[in-house]
């Protein structure tokens, strides 16, 4: 298996001995089922196939939930998503804070949801807030936007919790809670607000 990949990759361009020996190191046969997914949509690849046998089809799904294919892999391919590479870097240099730099007609900071809760559940929200606050801040596992929507969902019914898909970088963004609340204000869900609002002063920088 590892030979024909090799063979395959040194017509393209020979390979050295450090990387020939780095595949033959790594490389390893798997079986995949007809029809299982390789990689969902806002999944982190971490993993590049090379196809020896069958087809792998990409696609992806508009907002009607219609599948439409862009490309058909079959054996001799490789099936990897490039967007992993373009998007994620090695480091996260810190940045100056955008709070308060917003154009008022495209910003993204005006949304709200409310919901309305007794004193029990206020107290619950409470603790959650306290005990999520205290949690080790994480980028790409446990940031702001996700400690948020856990204290958020300590008012809403376990059964119904409020979630936000991680983007395609692997995380939960800002633009990504203001796309779901827009989405659940489209639908006619209470207590979703866009309203416009005026930005918050900036006040210190941030990671």
């Amino acid at each position: 298996m590892q030979d024909k990949i090799l063979a395959i990759f040194n017509n393209i361009q020979p390979l050295g001995q450090e990387l020939t020996d780095e595949i033959r190191l790594h490389g390893k046969l798997t079986r995949s089922e007809k029809k299982c997914d390789l990689l969902q949509f806002h999944q982190i690849n971490k993993s590049i196939h090379f196809i020896l046998s069958g087809c792998v089809r990409v696609y992806c799904i508009n907002d009607k939930g219609e599948e439409h294919t862009s490309w058909l892999l079959t054996e001799g391919d490789l099936a990897i998503s490039i967007s992993t590479y373009t998007w994620i870097t090695g480091t996260k240099n810190a940045v100056g804070s955008a709070v308060g730099e917003e154009v008022p007609a495209t910003r993204r900071s005006h949304a709200s949801y409310t919901v309305t809760v007794d004193e029990r559940t206020f107290r619950n929200v409470c603790n959650t807030s306290a005990c999520k606050g205290a949690s080790q801040y994480d980028l790409n596992n446990y940031n702001c936007i996700a400690c948020a929507i856990d204290v958020f969902n300590a008012a809403l019914p376990s059964t119904k919790p409020f979630s936000v898909a991680d983007s395609p970088i692997g995380f939960t963004t800002p633009a990504g809670l203001y796309g779901r609340l827009n989405q659940i204000n489209s639908a006619g869900v209470s207590g979703v607000s866009m309203n416009q609002a005026n930005a918050p002063v900036n006040s210190s920088p941030c990671n």
